[in-house]
């Protein structure tokens, strides 16, 4: 299995974190990084180079496309490939285990938000990218597209987790759902969004704490 962080010189340092867990995992890591960016110095990550527009946070039609591109592009034989962001760990794959779904995440149901597929990781079916190229083709043209919400949406029998549920491999520190180091290593994906002020360099000393 491939997973591919999609980052930019900011969260390098996250970035090479995220792929250390990964490849814990026996999962290859790609860094797709801007064209216009400097080249990462990460052990054990290839670095891909993308031409397509983020506007910020992974938006609109034509960063859903190249998103999808990049994947296939670096894809290899598994069922699932992965894309994960800079800021979350990866530290198993039960949660793919017996799942045959075109794509498996979180659903993201913390007011205000309530993403169908939460952007922090998910997996879509190798040999469905195909026809995830097709369908995201076929949107309207629009820089407001939210990639993980898009992609979500994009093939219907998705599986997604329900975020703070028993059964959810998900969590992320600004859920508060554990509250000590051996708590948070029951979880599977853990998630360290900038929240409540903390900056990249806080984020990155806990992270260090899992890897």
């Amino acid at each position: 299995m491939t997973a591919t962080i999609f980052t930019h010189p900011p969260d390098y340092a996250q970035a090479a974190l995220a792929g250390r867990a990964l490849r814990s995992c026996g999962v290859k890591v790609v860094l797709a990084i801007d064209a216009a960016d400097p080249v990462p110095e990460v052990e054990g990550c290839r670095v891909a180079r993308t031409t397509f527009r983020r506007l910020g946070n992974l938006n609109g039609k034509a960063c859903v496309e190249g998103i999808l591109a990049t994947i296939q592009e670096n894809a290899d034989g598994d069922p699932y490939q992965m894309k994960v962001d800079s800021d979350t760990l990866v530290m198993g794959l039960g949660w793919l285990e017996g799942r045959i779904e075109p794509a498996v995440g979180m659903h993201h149901r913390i007011p205000p938000h309530d993403r169908f597929m939460f952007g922090a990781a998910y997996a879509l079916r190798t040999d469905l990218l195909d026809d995830y190229r097709a369908a995201a083709a076929m949107l309207p043209e629009s820089d407001h597209y939210s990639e993980d919400v898009e992609i979500g949406k994009l093939l219907p029998g998705i599986h997604a987790y329900e975020n703070l549920a028993a059964d959810c491999p998900f969590a992320a520190y600004s859920w508060k759902s554990a509250r000590t180091i051996e708590d948070w290593k029951r979880y599977e994906i853990l998630i360290f969004q900038r929240f409540q002020g903390r900056n990249r360099r806080d984020i990155r000393e806990t992270m260090q704490l899992f890897v």
